[in-house]
């Protein structure tokens, strides 16, 4: 886990649904310090692996109960490593990282079973989304049909080189399907944050690359 302690603004967000589809955003900042974890994708193949439900809750109860001793406030919560995820959800399949096979049901939310295990400790939950990223291999054969990736191989939505298979970010599909994600997220879990990260990204000029199909 990567540990991060600095001072900044601890924003309560309340999101507002507007018939017209717009989303009214009101935000009350409070400066405090932040000391934060990352619980990454790592951590699920290292520990959830062949785990039954009740050893993987113990195991989790076990590292928010430390984290809660040691006075940490955050956890930046890898809910979307690889265009998949760790909670129940319509647009992606489970991770592969919680089982060893995407789109195997792990038997529980893990992001619901996170907050409530946080939230009862004081400890915010911030979901990390990595949203371009793939796979790190360039195998198309390991990606579910269920994986909207899926859908889009062999268009200008998907890139795919020696160092894997990434979302197009200059596509207004790719942009969409994000939006969605982050939506499902915020409408169906109490998260407290939403962290976007894909400084991996394999192409340094990509909207030069995006072509309508």
């Amino acid at each position: 886990m990567l540990i991060l302690s600095f001072l900044g603004i601890d924003a309560t967000i309340n999101y507002v649904k507007k018939q017209d589809e717009k989303v009214e955003v009101v935000v009350e900042d409070t400066k405090q310090e932040i000391r934060a974890v990352y619980i990454s994708y790592l951590e699920y193949m290292n520990n959830f692996y062949g785990g039954s439900v009740s050893i993987n809750k113990t195991k989790i109860d076990k590292m928010i109960d430390n984290l809660s001793m040691d006075h940490f406030n955050v956890i930046i919560l890898h809910v979307s490593p690889f265009s998949d995820s760790i909670y129940e959800s319509k647009l992606f399949p489970y991770s592969y990282t919680l089982t060893g096979t995407e789109g195997k049901n792990p038997g529980f939310d893990y992001l619901d079973y996170f907050i409530k295990k946080s939230h009862s400790k004081n400890i915010q939950i911030y979901a990390w989304i990595n949203p371009y990223r793939v796979s790190f291999e360039n195998n198309t054969k390991k990606i579910s049909e269920d994986n909207p990736a899926y859908q889009l191989l062999n268009t200008s939505n998907i890139l795919i080189d020696n160092k894997g298979i990434y979302y197009n970010p200059a596509s207004e599909i790719v942009k969409n399907l994000i939006l969605r994600q982050v939506e499902e997220i915020i409408n169906y879990y109490p998260v407290d944050g939403i962290h976007f990260d894909d400084y991996f990204y394999i192409q340094k000029e990509i909207d030069k690359l995006c072509m309508s199909d």
